[in-house]
């Protein structure tokens, strides 16, 4: 029965015969190495092709759906990071074999006649498989994709005479967008493959006619060069499985954002040596490391195979190694130079760990919230805790701190509280406790002494805690949870309107904080019967609420806020400075209105009354 099976698979398809020819094809005696690496380059492009058509089936290749795309297949797919993961790590393995292969090939002599074609050809394969790395980092369209797009093209451009049409060409237009990343996904996925198996048939063909034309001696394939092979790629297989659980899948930054101006864009390792050399490169002299030093590079290696006409053979062979090894080693060295002094670089750290933050927080946002109509884009630019923190670090912290973060680095007069929860049932409890603690009363740094700065804000309620305070703990806390439930006074509703409800008369807080506080603040054009306020301070109706911070951001000096201050102790109003969603998106941050934001421990009058 299997001879039948056999005798009609023979002679329907001819599969047999071809497995029996390659199994005894004759090779060089010797060569296991040389074609060691060769098999397990071939495993890792067979695992790229294999990856790639299934990461083919939920990729879109649009600068609006890429990095939603992507985000889909590492966190909702079923071990899509697994996929992803080898698929990114198998490029950076496919091109660590062809370096070693080059290495060999140069070491052990074999790029010389009558085997120049094959180093050609093995030379082409070193290009290819960056152009596949380069392109496919770039398809995700995080900050790393965008960004290394933005450098790597503009490298491009630097080129003479043909620079910017080149640069032109790839990206669609001036600026990285969504045409250029269709262009970059079909070079990724169409072109650069067939030209990588065009370049290994040819390789193949050519080492075929030559051990038929050779009379060096050789032994069959099968077994032990097989046996070789089959090990070598199940080891690539393996380190290249095992680095990507250990790694936990293939990285995804932020949403590409062309706005950012902090972010730690670096090259890919195999290239991180030209970028360190360019940095090295005097002002004007950028030609020599983007076309002059690699052209030069390119040039000397493809004309390796010559050298034995010019020099003996092995004076020729020694020095062609010396200078191989000597240029590689000074290209690892570069590359080793680079890492460490951005390991040693604090701004670089700074902007590493604020990346990360960013790709956290981006993933966050597409898990709880999903990815917005306009696009992944859109996640950070339209959260408060990304873009109002932001906004609140360029405008606001040098006056004010944010969770302890502070730019203050004078001694101006007016300095302000921490930013932090503004408004919420524990800030203003802890404004009540202690109105000169650390957040509401920001010292100067080091350099300019510990004295205490002046906020004339809070210098009525230090007096009030000094003079006053509040009888015992339950009416501090009847206060701190009745004045909590004031920024969700419905817009609208006057300080008349919310007084008269039975609701907010009978709250526990109410007396005490009629008593307590409406000696200097008043509430709206509300008329308790009380007598006038003894010291200025600001309205408190609808406290914390997205009016009032709005009103006092746009313009503290507005009647019934901050206008008993001195001008020079006044916050700057931002009316004109800020967009309406900017405005918008630091309001939101200070209410803690953002995705994955702890709710406010503020309590409702009813709630307190039932207690």
């Amino acid at each position: 029965m299997r001879k039948q099976l056999a005798a009609w698979m023979e002679d329907r398809t001819g599969v047999p015969s071809l497995l029996r020819r390659l199994v005894h094809t004759p090779i060089p005696v010797g060569s296991t190495r040389r074609h060691a690496l060769k098999a397990a380059l071939l495993a890792l492009f067979g695992v790229q092709a294999v990856t790639g058509l299934l990461l083919m089936c939920d990729y879109s290749p649009s600068s609006t759906t890429a990095w939603g795309s992507v985000f889909y297949l590492n966190n909702q797919v079923q071990l899509g990071w697994f996929v992803r993961g080898l698929h990114r790590f198998g490029t950076t393995g496919m091109i660590a074999l062809v370096l070693l292969a080059l290495l060999q090939t140069v070491a052990s002599g074999l790029y010389r006649a009558p085997r120049e074609v094959g180093w050609w050809l093995l030379l082409a394969l070193l290009p290819l498989t960056m152009g596949l790395g380069l392109t496919g980092n770039m398809l995700p369209w995080d900050q790393r994709g965008f960004w290394a797009a933005t450098v790597e093209t503009s490298i491009a451009g630097g080129v003479p005479l043909i620079g910017p049409q080149l640069r032109s060409l790839i990206l669609g237009g001036h600026e990285p967008g969504n045409l250029s990343l269709t262009r970059v996904y079909a070079l990724h996925v169409l072109v650069l493959p067939l030209l990588f198996v065009a370049v290994m048939v040819a390789r193949t063909a050519l080492a075929a006619r030559r051990g038929h034309a050779s009379t060096d001696p050789t032994e069959p394939y099968w077994p032990k060069q097989a046996f070789y092979d089959a090990s070598c790629g199940a080891v690539a297989l393996g380190l290249l499985t095992l680095g990507v659980i250990i790694a936990g899948g293939a990285p995804l930054d932020a949403p590409g954002d062309p706005t950012s101006t902090n972010y730690p864009a670096r090259p890919e390792w195999y290239v991180f040596w030209l970028n360190r050399l360019l940095h090295k490169l005097p002002t004007g002299y950028e030609v020599l490391g983007t076309v002059v030093i690699p052209g030069a590079l390119g040039a000397f290696l493809m004309a390796l195979p010559f050298l034995d006409r010019l020099m003996p053979r092995r004076f020729a062979h020694a020095g062609s190694c010396i200078l191989i090894f000597a240029l590689t080693g000074q290209a690892a060295y570069l590359t080793f130079e680079a890492m460490r002094d951005d390991a040693r670089n604090p701004e670089y750290s700074k902007a590493h760990q604020a990346a990360r933050e960013a790709a956290t927080r981006a993933t966050q946002l597409a898990e709880l919230a999903g990815i917005p109509p306009g696009g992944a884009g859109d996640l950070l630019r339209t959260d408060p805790l990304s873009a109002g923190l932001s906004l609140v670090r360029s405008r606001c912290l040098g006056c004010h701190a944010f969770q302890g973060e502070t730019q203050v680095v004078d001694a101006s007069p007016f300095k302000a509280f921490d930013l932090a929860h503004f408004g919420s049932h524990d800030w203003i409890g802890e404004l009540l406790d202690d109105p000169k603690g650390p957040k509401f009363a920001l010292r100067a740094p080091k350099s300019l002494g510990s004295k205490e700065f002046s906020n004339a804000s809070l210098d009525g309620m230090k007096q009030w805690k000094e003079e006053i305070d509040f009888a015992d703990r339950g009416e501090r806390d009847a206060v701190v949870a009745f004045v909590a439930t004031f920024p969700t006074i419905p817009p609208g509703t006057t300080a008349e309107e919310w007084a008269s409800r039975p609701e907010v008369k009978e709250d526990p807080g109410y007396a005490p904080f009629v008593e307590n506080c409406l000696s200097c603040h008043s509430i709206g054009t509300l008329d308790l019967g009380l007598p006038g306020s003894t010291r200025p301070a600001p309205d408190l109706f609808a406290y914390g609420s997205a009016r009032w911070l709005t009103t006092i951001i746009k313009n503290p000096g507005t009647k019934g806020f901050y206008s008993y201050l001195k001008p020079h102790e006044q916050m700057p109003g931002f009316g004109e400075q800020l967009s309406p969603n900017e405005l918008d998106l630091i309001v939101r941050l200070l209410r803690d209105e953002y995705v994955g934001a702890k709710p406010r421990a503020a309590r409702t009058p009813r709630e307190q009354a039932a207690e």
